[in-house]
């Protein structure tokens, strides 16, 4: 089945359904967004969506709490979680959401508990997820 079919089989399902996108702060970066927002235009006929940028840039202990707070009131039918952001599935209670994971490299570079604090915000959250959507055998690979 070729890339637009396999577009036109799952958007089907798709109607009237309402998706919130949330992306990592402005100021980390705009590649993976460019991405997402590419897909979540080609499903725009079928769904509504609504983006959402985080507040919070940095990934100390409270721009993720201030994160995960922003975003407890934007949750919807379907929520997509795109970037290095996982930690937000902690704050998605009762909610179907969707992850893309793009690598979880830099995990391997820590040590004590940096390590342990980065598993339990970047890889145990995906559990969480309803789907999780790796962009390579070896992202998927890395936890």
């Amino acid at each position: 089945m070729i890339k637009s079919d396999l577009l036109k089989k799952y958007t089907t399902s798709m109607n009237n359904m309402k998706i919130t996108v949330f992306y990592r702060h402005q100021s980390v970066g705009y590649s993976i967004q460019r991405v997402i927002k590419t897909i979540m235009h080609a499903i725009s006929n079928k769904a509504t969506i609504n983006e959402v940028f985080l507040p919070h840039a940095n990934s100390d202990i409270f721009s993720i709490v201030r994160n995960g707070f922003h975003i407890i009131s934007k949750k919807n039918t379907l929520n997509y979680i795109s970037g290095d952001v996982h930690y937000l599935l902690y704050f998605f209670l009762n909610s179907k959401t969707i992850v893309t994971v793009h690598d979880i490299m830099y995990y391997s570079y820590l040590k004590g508990i940096k390590k342990k604090v980065w598993k339990l915000l970047y890889i145990n959250s995906l559990k969480k997820a309803d789907k999780k959507i790796f962009i390579s055998e070896f992202s998927k690979n890395q936890k």
